[in-house]
């Protein structure tokens, strides 16, 4: 009877291990981001050199770490466009879905 705790354990697991992928899940369409990117950031950030403009150069994001140093989330990607950073100003004029696409753009990056 000691099989029970283990397959116990192991189902737990696999729950936790989808709720991660699930929690992870990118939100949008990059390829319509990519034309939010150029009308809205790309005057301020290049997306294909990590060489700064007014703000940082993007290139390398897919790899997990904002220019910041933050994590490369869609989560902290949305945060900075709703609450803005420093010299960039929040974003109120796009639609959540804008700014969801721009943000999954930027993950691509």
């Amino acid at each position: 009877m000691k099989k029970l705790p283990i397959v116990g354990a192991a189902l737990t697991l696999a729950f936790l291990m989808s709720l991660a992928i699930a929690a992870e899940k990118v939100v949008g369409d990059p390829k319509a981001g990519e034309k939010v990117f150029a009308a809205n950031c790309a005057e301020c950030h290049n997306a294909n050199s990590k060489e700064a403009k007014e703000g940082p150069g993007l290139k390398g994001v897919k790899d997990g770490t904002l220019p910041s140093g933050d994590p490369a989330t869609q989560d902290e990607i949305l945060k900075l466009l709703d609450e803005g950073r420093e010299e960039m100003p929040p974003f109120a004029d796009l639609s959540e879905e804008q700014k969801n696409n721009v943000s999954a753009y930027v993950l691509t990056l």
